[in-house]
């Protein structure tokens, strides 16, 4: 009989310790913030999608729907958006806020793309002026792209694009699954995907 006693207050006691331990961590592990190791690649695929034109100096954030278990398990109907935000140096705001247009108009092909078998997919049309146009906004496929990434990094602020994107100032393209979005008065690019 006291065996058994002393067998089920070690079960009691072994089952609440974990209970105890699991929910603090699970109360302790969301808080946490830890690096990821795969933000240089992401940020070097970003890089070398935008126009050596640009020249983007760091990453402010990024982030997508695509997830690694289903780079493990795809299913060919399940699409992803994103995308990323890079900032530009002041020199380069500054001249792009004095020439616009003139400075864009051979950034055309993603500096890290010229030449290799993804440049069809990294070439952007024409530069334009902002406001983008109607079908990037709302429910547009822009706007949820801004969106997949844009909430997962809470210290970029969405809501000051989308403003940026509404007014003159800044400058958009596009290319067959991506969007360029360039705001020189707030120091950004945005790239953005849906495919």
């Amino acid at each position: 009989m006291r065996r058994w006693l002393l067998r089920a207050f070690y079960l009691v006691f072994v089952i609440s310790f974990n209970v105890a331990l699991l929910w603090a961590l699970g109360f302790i592990f969301p808080m946490a913030q830890f690096a990821n190791p795969l933000t240089a690649l992401h940020e070097e695929h970003f890089r070398r999608a935008i126009p050596k034109e640009i020249e983007a100096a760091s990453l402010v954030a990024y982030g997508s729907t695509s997830r690694l278990w289903n780079l493990l398990f795809p299913i060919p109907a399940r699409k992803s958006c994103g995308g990323a935000a890079l900032r530009i140096s002041d020199e380069t705001a500054a001249d792009l806020e004095a020439h616009g247009l003139v400075r864009l108009r051979s950034a055309r092909i993603g500096q890290g793309y010229q030449g290799e078998r993804l440049e069809d997919f990294y070439t952007y049309g024409p530069w334009r002026p902002t406001p983008v146009p109607n079908r990037w906004r709302g429910d547009g496929k822009w706007a949820g792209s801004l969106h997949c990434f844009g909430e997962n990094d809470p210290a970029f602020d969405v809501n000051a694009v989308y403003e940026a994107a509404r007014e003159a100032g800044g400058y958009f393209t596009e290319a067959s699954a991506s969007q360029l979005l360039l705001i020189p008065r707030l120091r950004l690019v945005v790239i953005t995907f849906d495919k």
